[in-house]
């Protein structure tokens, strides 16, 4: 739940900032969150499921108090490299005049990272019910204070140096919670025995984090290195954020899935796991599929709907929804429930350097939407290359992860979304009426479809 309202949070954001700045600003604005988008989220993980795996057994408290201490050093590690470096990361991304933008973002960047241990911490603690309403309070705070300032006109480095009192109000949080909820403190001796056990698991969560998080975000600073209009960058990353509620319902379904199979490979049920993820990977793909060929067919509306403008950015929204697409199969999962994390993260070391590589060729060669399609291009390169490993390692056939046969009725709902989609926008000229339409249309097959397949 918490999950779906920072989503949602980022996305409304998005929403009003599209509409309150213009192309340049909210380029130069979204430049400086490049070093936090691919640092911050990886260390956020490491202390989060460190908590998750060390902290339900004996040493709760001392895991607990190590964590804190672990966020507090990765945060000041993440700060630091935002301050000392700001103007070499001004200068690499064509925007030499925000030095000081980077040098603000920096007590952001600290307190955030170590608030991120708040949703274990509370799940830990037993206070899960705590967790939905400091999710609403600090998603509403943080927003506000970075929409408001920029309403009321503030310049991008005060503006990012007031959104730090969110996160550090998180961060006075999670002390007030670890103080009063821990039974017994730990004393030095206990903690130096933890601390070790719990740098080395999150240094692993890291490595595969990391290369996942780089994924993602390498194409954006290529296109923040390449190009010195921060318009363009704007246009780029408005494109690049797909739907992110699609990504995460996926990322919901594998999570899902690593805890099945790691469940049925203890019992020796490889078979009866591998059925789970084939259901899975249909129900998804009757959901998914249609909704893909309405938002490729209507980008343009999409960008206009969602952010008043950006109808430019509908070419790489075109291609980054097709990335959705290599997620609906879950060969991943079936490494990660293997204890085989280690194959994750080679596998997207590779594809991270795949993505570089062939985005610095590709935007050479022909410009602006190269970089996208090397995303596309990693991205299907990542799930080929972990479908080899299934195959070789687990001897799971490639065919074991396709859908079943009850995306069949996919034959007659593709053609009747993107025909009647196709008439009513190029044909008949009627964009909003034919967004509409079809997507209603595409929603009513969907379910029936999920009905008439015997998914619930």
């Amino acid at each position: 739940m918490s999950r779906y309202l920072s989503i949602g949070s980022a996305l409304l954001v998005a929403m009003i900032l599209t509409r309150l700045l213009d192309e340049d600003v909210y380029g130069s604005y979204r430049k400086l969150w490049l070093i936090y988008a691919i640092l911050g989220p990886v260390l956020i993980s490491s202390i989060t499921n460190t908590l998750y795996y060390r902290g339900n057994g004996a040493n709760r408290d001392e895991s607990i108090v190590v964590n804190l201490l672990l966020g507090l050093l990765y945060g000041i590690g993440i700060g630091g490299i935002a301050w000392l470096l700001a103007p070499f990361w001004a200068t690499q991304l064509n925007i030499p005049e925000l030095a000081d933008g980077f040098r603000m973002f920096a007590p952001y960047m600290v307190f955030a990272v170590f608030a991120g241990i708040a949703e274990p911490l509370f799940v830990v603690l037993n206070r899960k019910k705590w967790l939905i309403g400091y999710g609403i309070g600090y998603n509403t705070l943080e927003s506000a204070l970075i929409v408001v300032p920029f309403a009321v006109g503030m310049e991008i480095k005060d503006v990012v140096l007031i959104m730090s009192i969110g996160p550090a109000i998180r961060s006075l949080c999670v002390i007030f919670i670890s103080f009063s909820q821990i039974k017994k403190w730990p004393d030095w001796g206990s903690i130096r025995k933890e601390f070790p056990v719990s740098f080395k698991y999150g240094l692993g969560i890291i490595t595969l984090s990391i290369a996942g998080i780089a994924a993602t975000e390498a194409d954006k600073w290529v296109i923040g290195s390449f190009f010195e209009s921060d318009a363009l960058f704007a246009i780029y990353v408005i494109g690049a954020k797909k739907i992110p509620f699609i990504t995460a319902l996926t990322a919901v379904v594998s999570a899902t899935i690593v805890s099945e199979f790691a469940e049925k490979l203890r019992i020796g049920s490889v078979a009866e796991a591998m059925t789970e993820a084939r259901k899975a990977s249909s129900r998804l793909s009757l959901i998914i599929i249609p909704l893909v060929v309405w938002l490729f067919i209507y980008a343009e509306e999409v960008m206009i709907l969602l952010f008043g403008k950006y109808e430019a950015s509908a070419p790489v929204f075109r291609v980054y929804i097709l990335t959705v697409l290599s997620q609906l199969i879950f060969p991943q999962s079936i490494a990660l429930g293997a204890g085989r994390s280690d194959v994750n993260a080679k596998a997207g070391i590779l594809e991270v350097l795949i993505n570089i590589s062939l985005s610095i060729m590709l935007v050479m060669w022909i410009g602006f939407i190269g970089p996208a399609i090397a995303t596309l291009v990693s991205h299907f390169f990542f799930t080929g290359l972990m479908l080899w490993f299934c195959k070789r390692t687990y001897n799971i056939k490639v065919k074991e992860f396709m859908p079943d046969k009850r995306i069949s009725v996919l034959l007659w709902i593709l053609p009747v979304v993107l025909l009647l989609g196709v008439l009513l926008k190029y044909v008949q000229d009627w964009n909003w009426i034919g967004f509409i339409m079809t997507g209603v249309v595409a929603g009513v097959l969907i379910a029936l479809a999920l009905k008439k397949s015997g998914f619930r």
